[in-house]
């Protein structure tokens, strides 16, 4: 399992809030020329606290800065998902993701050896972009930006959303994985009724899901067929 962390850089904009999404370099061996927030793994160099978690912010921060020249301060960041890999996956991730407020008059700059191209959207229309597959967007990062988009319009401002989404409760997101009759597997979450059958590693939510997570639930699943073998 490979820890990783990732940004989700949100601002205000004259059409709303927008988030940053980056063009993965197509030649990447993992999700190569598809769209994501910036990220990485956790390397050896990010452990300098006994706090497990805080090798998870520094390497949010450090790999934000070397794929986007953008500068985030580790106390700046909310935690706000955390997703494992299916584990019938060749590679996994357990990724956390930070939610920040982009720095005001920093430009983003892209390295361009991981990342390509980027776009400032609001959740919305990054949503719709991913449902017409305008945009290759993965199910994690598409279920992230489904959860900014009805977390904005129940709290109704950016400022408001990160206030009221703080200390909220994040627990771990492992989908598991359904062979398809057509070919290929989809990703099944774990409120789903299918996943208890499903095999493979699981990660139960116990208790009642919260409102984010609820609000997300009660939408249509987001399928997106894999070729991922079983092991």
């Amino acid at each position: 399992m490979i820890p990783a962390a990732t940004s989700i850089l949100l601002r205000e904009a004259a059409d709303g809030a927008e988030v940053l999404l980056v063009q993965r370099h197509p030649q990447l061996s993992f999700m190569g020329g598809m769209w994501a927030f910036p990220g990485g793994r956790v390397e050896a160099s990010d452990r300098t606290s006994a706090d497990p978690e805080h090798a998870f912010r520094a390497a949010a921060v450090r790999e934000t800065f070397e794929e986007c020249t953008v500068q985030l301060r580790a106390e700046s960041l909310s935690l706000w998902a955390h997703w494992v890999t299916p584990s019938a996956a060749p590679r996994r991730f357990d990724t956390f993701f930070y939610a920040a407020l982009m720095p005001p008059d920093q430009p983003v700059v892209l390295d361009l050896s991981e990342s390509i191209a980027f776009e400032w959207l609001t959740p919305a229309r990054a949503v719709e972009l991913s449902l017409t597959r305008g945009l290759a967007i993965s199910p994690p990062t598409h279920f992230i930006l489904e959860d900014l988009r009805l977390s904005l319009d129940a709290h109704g401002s950016l400022e408001a959303m990160l206030r009221a989404e703080a200390d909220r409760f994040v627990p771990c997101i492992q989908p598991r994985l359904a062979e398809r009759a057509t070919g290929g597997y989809e990703a099944v979450m774990p409120w789903e009724d299918q996943y208890a059958s499903l095999p493979g590693e699981g990660a139960a939510i116990g208790g009642e899901l919260p409102a984010h997570l609820r609000r997300v639930a009660a939408l249509p699943a987001f399928r997106v067929a894999s070729t991922t073998p079983r092991r």
